[in-house]
């Protein structure tokens, strides 16, 4: 089974490309959504939180307060490596267990969507790494659009991600999503309908050829 990587900038449009994926029925994990399992009231990783952060950063209802954390790492790098010592393996841990399922149920592809792949060393369990790229204008005037911030909150929230260039230097297909989402999804489903045949040549015995 193939594995994607799929990876990208705030506001850069990594959404559009997994909504591609699944339209074709390919299995697509949500880091973010592994991460929040992972911090479930009682469950280990939640428990190491509350020992490092105290009960402030939690709920009355015992759900970690994301938005009190997420400020705090935000301003705060040691607390962000503290807190990525303690989710990130857990993370890892489930993403490797879904993917094992997926293996065994025949798929012949999947892909692991997380905005944070190459700052967590994720990519190295990948087998390609894409990445959804656009220009830095074109990103703060989405997350402006889409979050109601201040273009002063959308900059800093830019600044403190991974430089581009560096994020391109490890994808193996980059995605240019700065122009209409229309051409986007169809660069997307050609990329992904040569994978899903490469695939199936090669499950059948037959050489499978450079597509470029």
């Amino acid at each position: 089974m193939l594995v994607i990587g799929l990876t990208g900038g705030i506001a850069s449009g990594k959404g559009v490309v997994e909504q591609v994926f699944r339209e074709m029925n390919v299995p697509v994990m949500d880091a973010d959504d592994a991460a929040k399992e992972a911090v479930e009231p009682g469950k280990p990783a939640w428990q190491d939180l509350h020992r490092e952060f105290g009960a402030i950063y939690f709920q009355e209802n015992g759900e970690l307060d994301r938005k009190r954390l997420r400020q705090l790492v935000f301003e705060n790098p040691g607390a962000r490596l503290r807190l990525n010592n303690i989710v990130h393996p857990r993370v890892f841990e489930n993403i490797e267990n879904r993917l094992a399922d997926l293996a065994r149920q025949g798929h012949q592809l999947a892909v692991v969507s997380a905005p944070l792949l190459l700052e967590t060393g994720m990519q190295h369990g990948m087998d390609q790494v894409w990445l959804v790229a656009c220009e830095p204008e074109t990103q703060i005037e989405r997350l402006i659009a889409r979050d109601k911030v201040p273009r002063s909150q959308a900059e800093a929230v830019l600044k403190a991600q991974m430089p581009l260039d560096e994020k391109r230097r490890h994808a193996d297909v980059v995605i240019d999503n700065n122009g209409r989402l229309s051409d986007t999804r169809r660069r997307v489903r050609q990329r992904v309908s040569r994978l899903m045949e490469a695939g199936r040549k090669t499950e059948h015995g037959q050489p499978e050829q450079n597509h470029g």
